[in-house]
């Protein structure tokens, strides 16, 4: 079977249809007397052990949902998380539209300043690589070529006599070996720096995002996880304090933590 891409128009674009793709890939519950699923399902994790946090709700006759990192939950798992990472979900859903807000006011004020400063953001996170990547892909390129032009000069060296066919033979083989390996190589840089090019697109569909929701009015899960990739909850600055500072690190889609 072959599978051919892109040869009709698509009905939705593709960043869309991703966001759609994981938020059904995500852990599934139906609505029930403990509420329904929250807007955040997939994107919470723990900052300490990584692992997913879930939504439970407090039925101390508030019926209040907190997410809990699931690690500390789970008591079969021999390296438990040391802490429950407890926290709200109105705190986070509150804490991720005041960000957005952030982010809009900073791009109706000036949006060369916000570009400006989503371009910084991505290139911080890929740091000076794509030169670098570009550079060893002509070498590797350079090589691949040169060793062609020796296999075929040993080739023409054995059937002249001017080399020992024994010799040929270890040359052919060394020759081969290395080719071999610099093409695979070379396919891996090829594919690193088509990921490099796409990051460097990230700025606009960031951007793009920003238009499609500048009017927004609340959170919907496919705003949610069109704009957001993960998000990392940090245990309470003192734990057992109610009102303990706890720290959230929200990760963009393609644009990674963005300080605002």
């Amino acid at each position: 079977m072959q599978i051919i891409k892109n040869t009709q128009p698509s009905i939705i674009d593709e960043d869309t249809y991703n966001a759609v793709q994981r938020i059904r890939s995500k852990a599934k519950r139906c609505p029930d007397k403990s509420g329904a699923p929250s807007k955040l399902t997939g994107l919470m994790h723990c900052a300490d052990c990584g692992s997913k946090m879930y939504i439970h709700r407090i039925s101390n006759g508030k019926n209040i949902p907190h997410f809990l990192c699931s690690s500390y939950c789970n008591p079969k798992l021999k390296a438990r998380c040391g802490s429950s990472h407890r926290i709200k979900e109105e705190s986070v859903l509150l804490y991720i539209e005041e960000t957005l807000k952030r982010i809009f006011t900073l791009y109706n004020k000036s949006h060369s300043a916000l570009k400006k400063k989503l371009e910084l953001t991505v290139c911080n996170s890929q740091g000076d690589s794509l030169p670098l990547f570009e550079d060893e892909l002509k070498a590797v390129k350079l090589r691949i070529s040169e060793l062609e032009i020796l296999l075929c000069h040993a080739y023409e060296d054995s059937i002249t006599g001017k080399l020992d066919y024994d010799a040929y033979i270890v040359l052919e083989k060394r020759y081969m070996s290395e080719q071999k390996s610099l093409n695979i190589k070379k396919e891996k840089l090829i594919d690193e720096i088509k990921q490099q090019h796409k990051s460097q697109n990230s700025v606009a569909y960031f951007i793009s995002l920003l238009e499609k929701y500048k009017d927004f009015k609340s959170l919907t899960p496919l705003m949610l996880n069109e704009f957001i990739y993960r998000i990392n909850v940090y245990e309470r600055d003192y734990r057992h304090i109610h009102n303990s500072p706890q720290k959230i690190e929200i990760i963009f889609n393609h644009i990674g933590s963005l300080d605002v």
